[in-house]
């Protein structure tokens, strides 16, 4: 078991790791005149330390028996990550340390992977 002083070097050293930003989009949504789901992603506006990893995956989920597939993975520290949920998007900005020229937009298709430092979320690109 790891205690408190472990913990925090671990979060510390996750921190230092982060060399990406992103931007949190909450999903929310509303019916049109048909009532049909529009989906509608409010930026929050606040620049987010990161970790991309662009390596294209799946993954087999036991309970149900199906093959996740992911275009890329993000760490966040566990306080950012906490305010994350499965229909939320994530947008990168930067990318170790400097600016892109077209943000590249993810969904994320998982739950939270928390670990002793921070969480991890599986993410599918969104072609805008």
């Amino acid at each position: 078991m790891l205690d408190n002083n472990q913990l925090q070097h671990f979060r510390e050293r996750q921190l230092v790791g982060l060399m990406d930003t992103c931007r949190q989009f909450v999903y929310s949504s509303s019916a049109n005149d048909y009532n049909e789901k529009i989906a509608t992603y409010t930026d929050l506006g606040t620049d987010i330390p990161c970790g991309l990893d662009q390596a294209t995956s799946n993954e087999r989920m036991r309970a149900a028996d199906t093959v996740l597939q992911y275009d890329a993975t993000i760490r966040l520290t566990i306080d950012d990550g906490k305010s994350f949920s499965v229909r939320d998007r994530i947008q990168i900005t930067k990318r170790f340390g400097e600016t892109l020229d077209t943000p590249i937009t993810y969904e994320i298709v998982s739950p939270a992977q928390r670990g002793p430092s921070g969480i991890r979320f599986l993410l599918k690109k969104v072609e805008l």
